[in-house]
């Protein structure tokens, strides 16, 4: 019980070799703050510093972070680093459903690429971080396959770090993704990219790293960024669902989607680039294709009413059917149709 305070006046650094157990309350103001792991009991509450706090070793049960409370965390927009030691593979519990005890910055730096930090929530199934996500080194992983992790903004995986999601069906939610030489291996449910850098508008950026798509679905949100793919690895399926018909997704290398795109709202545009779809493509009302002058080769393309699909100067193939009940616009562009799909090569009932 009690109050510690480091001064809001002087902001004085604490130290704690071992772990730190809060049972009271302990104010960090925008001191730095370093423990041997993190403790706080349910009647406890820790105000983090603005600054870092860094955690460089676990309890004895194999927790460097344990928040029990469902009110014992408050931010102050300062920055979680787990900087552990060699060998060391830790666990983390903080975070609810209704936002209470999240991080604010996470950066994860652990001795090894090999070592995990399994992340779980103190009550419910979801565990968010407030501002971004970096994994330096180490793999972060979800404890519970089925939990959400909700980064607002932006997560950044750097060489010798994975956020590793081989084995979760759990929905994973960020503002952007950079693979900067490091892993990403997505949900096999939905990974939801919501805005993008504001440096350079990516929404995902794969940058000499490793994207393993685990069969799962990439979805992009909001109004619109690009999508770079400069490392290993493709999408599986691509969901396009922009603030409105209006905003604008692009891509800035050639792409490939091995399993189907869904355009719900806004217009999409490989922007010059190569892209291949494996599966169908669909236009739902709302979306759009503008092909650009790049090679459009698709497995089957329905394009609904309201939808449109604006094909490119250069060579659309489909290799199943077309089915139109919005608008196809195919001014100088060659559409070549190899197979169809059920019953239709094509289908022309909109306008084109």
């Amino acid at each position: 019980a009690g109050t510690l305070s480091t001064s809001s006046d002087n902001n004085y650094a604490l130290t704690v070799t071992g772990l730190c157990t809060v049972n009271g309350t302990l104010t960090g103001n925008a001191s730095a703050i370093s423990a041997g792991g993190f403790l706080v009991g349910s009647s406890g509450k820790y105000n983090a510093t603005s600054g870092t706090t860094t955690i460089t070793a676990e309890d004895t049960t194999g927790y460097a972070w344990d928040v029990n409370g469902t009110d014992s965390f408050d931010n102050n927009d300062g920055t979680v680093l787990f900087d552990l030691g060699s060998g060391v593979d830790t666990h983390v519990r903080t975070g609810q459903s209704d936002g209470a005890n999240s991080f604010h910055h996470l950066i994860i730096s652990l001795n090894s690429s090999t070592n995990t930090l399994n992340m779980r929530p103190n009550t419910g199934t979801v565990m968010t971080v407030e501002g971004d996500l970096t994994v330096q080194e180490g793999v972060l992983q979800k404890n519970t396959h089925h939990h959400t992790l909700t980064v607002t903004g932006d997560v950044i995986i750097e060489s010798g770090g994975k956020i590793d999601a081989t084995s979760a069906s759990g929905a994973m939610n960020m503002g952007s993704l950079t693979i900067s030489g490091g892993t990403y291996t997505a949900t096999s449910g939905t990974t939801t990219i919501t805005s993008k850098t504001s440096s350079d508008n990516y929404s995902l950026y794969n940058q000499g790293g490793t994207f393993t798509n685990n069969t799962g679905t990439l979805k992009v949100t909001g109004d619109g960024g690009h999508i770079r793919e400069q490392g290993t690895g493709n999408i599986h399926h691509l969901i396009v669902e922009l603030s409105g018909s209006s905003e604008y997704h692009r891509l800035s290398d050639a792409t490939t989607v091995e399993g189907n795109l869904t355009i719900i709202e806004g217009d999409f545009q490989p922007n010059g680039r190569n892209l291949t779809v494996d599966g169908d493509v669909s236009i739902e009302s709302g979306g759009t294709i503008t092909g650009s002058s790049g090679a459009m080769s698709f497995g089957s393309l329905t394009i609904a009413s309201g939808g449109t699909y604006s094909a490119t100067s250069g060579t659309t193939t489909v290799n199943g059917g077309i089915k139109n009940t919005g608008t196809l616009t195919a001014t100088s562009s060659t559409i070549i149709i190899t197979g169809e799909i059920a019953g239709f090569a094509f289908d022309q009932m909109g306008t084109f």
